[in-house]
């Protein structure tokens, strides 16, 4: 899925945050084609309606304190990582953003 088609799935509010950041869709939607197609992924998971759920997020975290599988590998996942695709700041890290809030 492209950029243009996981942003347009977004919330309005969202996807006009990711459309300003992304200079509709022409700056930071990853340099090579395996960055791209992983923005895109990560913008089709912040259309999921239960990514900002309470009930989702302190789920999670209970899984963390127990050290439950699923949260270790997400924990593992993101330890390392300052951003979501590679080492800058995409419109991946955006949506997330836009859709925990």
């Amino acid at each position: 899925m492209s950029f243009q088609a996981a942003a347009a799935k977004l919330n309005p509010p969202v996807r006009d945050l990711v459309v300003a950041f992304t200079e509709n869709g022409t700056r930071h939607v990853g340099g090579a084609e395996k960055d791209q197609k992983e923005v895109a992924e990560l913008i089709e998971k912040a259309v999921q309606p239960d990514v900002a759920s309470a009930a989702s997020i302190q789920v999670l975290f209970h899984e963390m304190r127990l050290g439950l599988p699923r949260a270790q590998s997400l924990n593992t996942a993101l330890i390392p990582c300052t951003y979501l695709v590679n080492s800058t700041l995409s419109a991946a890290d955006v949506a997330i953003y836009g859709a925990l809030l």
